[in-house]
């Protein structure tokens, strides 16, 4: 019911101020009474962002076999979030035998598959691999609006986009052992 009814909301640009007008300084307690300050110095020079590596599998690995149809999250556990406009997304499996199947199965063109209707041309995908927790992560550029108090979406936080993702039936091979995995 959150966008049934027009409200105001506020709008955050941290960009509008210049870095080097911010003037940080650390704070330690020193004891109970006593603070000890500490200015904090700017970077020498700033730089434009530039966008971080993404990529899909360079050997993706294809499943020629029969599969069964499941829902992601009974292979799954997943973790999401907003972080301004822009959501964070990292999906992994517990059992190591089914890693090479996640990181073949989540490219960009999946997640933008999963997204269904969801997904808008304006957004961006950020993909990675973290192969040692066996996980991939996504960020989506875009997907909340200007943010969470500037969002007109229900999630505005993005905290619900993991149980979206995983609740998606999806194809699986019939290879995996999935008694031993119960429902995460």
């Amino acid at each position: 019911m959150r966008t049934a009814f027009p409200r105001p909301f506020i709008a955050y640009y941290p960009a509008i101020i210049n870095q080097s007008d911010i003037k940080e300084r650390i704070n330690i307690l020193d004891g109970q009474f006593k603070t000890a300050s500490f200015d904090i110095p700017r970077p020498c020079q700033y730089e434009p962002l530039q966008p971080r590596e993404s990529y899909d599998p360079i050997s993706p690995t294809v499943y020629n076999g029969p599969t069964k149809e499941i829902r992601l999250g009974d292979i799954t556990l997943a973790r999401s979030g907003d972080k301004g406009a822009n959501l964070n997304f990292g999906i992994f499996v517990s059992d190591p035998a089914h890693w090479e199947w996640l990181r073949s199965f989540m490219t960009i063109s999946r997640m933008r598959d999963l997204l269904g209707d969801d997904w808008d041309d304006s957004f961006s995908i950020e993909r990675v691999e973290f192969p040692h927790i066996h996980a991939v992560h996504f960020v989506i550029y875009g997907i909340l609006g200007r943010g969470v108090s500037s969002s007109s979406r229900l999630d505005g936080y993005g905290k619900g986009f993991a149980d979206y993702i995983r609740d998606k039936v999806v194809s699986v091979p019939v290879q995996f052992d999935l008694k031993r995995s119960t429902r995460l």
